[in-house]
């Protein structure tokens, strides 16, 4: 069988919310996409990720197999550390100079729920550097519900501007990303 097992039909149920939007925006017509994002009421919660977290197969997952919006195209080698790598755990990096912090994020609109979808990890070697991206990688589910874009402002935020972006991610804080809820439960990193 193709792809991540999914006993429990999440993925389907998922997609299936997709068809329900694609509808909706198809009997909108007049709505332009702005309207139809702020009528959507799309929020996503951004939460830190645990050596081993809960979601840690769906991680792994979209660091593997994002292409589209693997913004940092970054991809770990072996499956089994990725999670580890991501939130700074991994054998390699743990005694490593350095600060690491990696989140998860999760979204959902009116029309449902499509799990987690992100996943960003960032480092930096003494507390005074800016924080680099490590991984900035999201789910296709959420194309054109400009989640990514929300998300690195929300990171920008979060490190009070001590972020250095990858060229693609600071385009992606030009794009108007306010009909975006942010929740998180998630600490931010130390400050510079």
């Amino acid at each position: 069988p193709w792809g991540a097992p999914d006993a429990g039909r999440e993925r389907l149920a998922r997609y299936r919310v997709l068809e329900r939007k694609r509808a909706a925006r198809k009997a909108a017509p007049t709505d332009d996409d702005d309207a139809f994002l702020r009528r959507c009421d799309v929020r996503v919660v951004i939460t830190r990720v645990a050596a081993r977290d809960a979601d840690a197969d769906r991680l792994v997952e979209l660091l593997q197999r994002a292409n589209r919006l693997n913004f940092t195209k970054s991809r770990p080698t072996a499956t089994w550390d990725v999670l580890d790598e991501a939130a700074g755990a991994y054998d390699g990096l743990k005694d490593a100079e350095g600060e690491r912090a990696c989140w998860k994020v999760r979204c959902r609109d009116v029309f449902g729920d499509y799990g987690v979808v992100g996943v960003v990890a960032v480092t930096r070697e003494a507390a005074t550097d800016p924080w680099r991206l490590r991984h900035f990688t999201f789910s296709c589910r959420t194309a054109g519900m400009r989640v990514e874009a929300r998300v690195a402002r929300w990171l920008r935020d979060e490190t009070r501007g001590a972020l250095d972006p990858l060229p693609a991610v600071a385009d992606l804080l030009r794009v108007d990303a306010s009909a975006i809820t942010v929740e998180t439960d998630a600490p931010p990193p130390p400050p510079p």
